[in-house]
């Protein structure tokens, strides 16, 4: 009977945190859930402008706000497995996509905002357009669409999003998977990147 008048275990609060996740890295979207799940925190997917957190691969142009590496990630130029592309040279690749190369092939690239389309235009295309004849990808998943529905076509994928249907034909390299803090950093924020870090 006491037991019944005392006073009732307060339930834990949860902390809403406002992420961004570059569509490059939704295939990290099932590890940043689990990372919330251990804490308090509830993820809500929302766009750029209005996050807590940003998670992208490479450094943006002009970063002024506090950025932590959670991990790496390659980016690819990819074809079809059954493709006759073969593997590209820097140069290669960068006439390839200039449209300088073999006029058969279809080349695939993203937005000029999207994470890798950055990182490409900088290191490969070193600053110069890609062909006006190039086809826009919408998302990893509408590239990979397009990859494995083009025997002549190539375009940009990241490791995580590669299958068996596809093949490497040009590696740029490992680039650091960044969580870009847009507020002032509080407790489930700083222990989620911690999670993500490890």
């Amino acid at each position: 009977m006491l037991a019944s008048c005392g006073s009732p275990t307060p339930q834990a609060t949860h902390e809403l945190i406002r992420v961004h996740v570059s569509s490059s890295l939704q295939p990290w979207l099932e590890e940043a859930y689990d990372c919330a799940r251990e804490g308090t925190g509830v993820l809500y997917l929302t766009d750029d402008s209005s996050s807590d957190i940003t998670l992208r691969i490479g450094e943006p142009e002009a970063l002024t706000l506090p950025a932590y590496q959670i991990d790496e990630e390659e980016i690819l130029i990819a074809a079809h497995r059954e493709s006759s592309i073969q593997n590209l040279s820097l140069a290669e690749a960068e006439n390839l996509f200039a449209g300088r190369g073999d006029p058969t092939i279809q080349v695939w690239t993203y937005s000029s905002q999207v994470d890798v389309q950055e990182i490409f235009n900088r290191d490969v295309m070193k600053g110069r357009p890609v062909t006006s004849n190039g086809r826009l990808a919408v998302s990893p998943e509408n590239m990979r669409e397009a990859l494995k529905n083009g025997a002549n076509s190539v375009g940009i994928l990241t490791r995580a999003w590669m299958t068996e249907d596809f093949r490497e034909i040009y590696s740029l390299g490992k680039y650091p998977v960044l969580a870009i803090n847009r507020v002032q950093p509080e407790e489930e924020i700083n222990r989620l990147i911690g999670c993500l870090q490890k």
